[in-house]
């Protein structure tokens, strides 16, 4: 099995929150008939944390080994290995 892992980043004139119901509610909703068409076995998505709080864990961490990311969402497949 092979997982790709894609990396999403907010427009600026969307809201956090908005950005988030999207990622959450609507785009799962528009994904699953390309998910069943293309045999992907498994999806999943996760919502980063918002601007704010992902800047505070930046100063707070203050080590320069540790990133933190700056995309806002992250989509996995799971597709069987080519």
């Amino acid at each position: 099995i092979f997982k790709f892992d894609l990396c999403i980043y907010k427009i600026d004139y969307i809201s956090s929150a908005e950005f988030t119901k999207y990622v959450t509610e609507t785009y799962p909703s528009k994904a699953t008939s390309v998910v069943r068409r293309n045999g992907i076995l498994q999806y999943g998505h996760t919502a980063s944390i918002p601007p704010a709080t992902r800047d505070f864990i930046k100063n707070q961490l203050q080590q320069s080994e540790w990133i933190v990311p700056d995309y806002d969402a992250v989509v996995s497949y799971w597709i069987r290995d080519p």
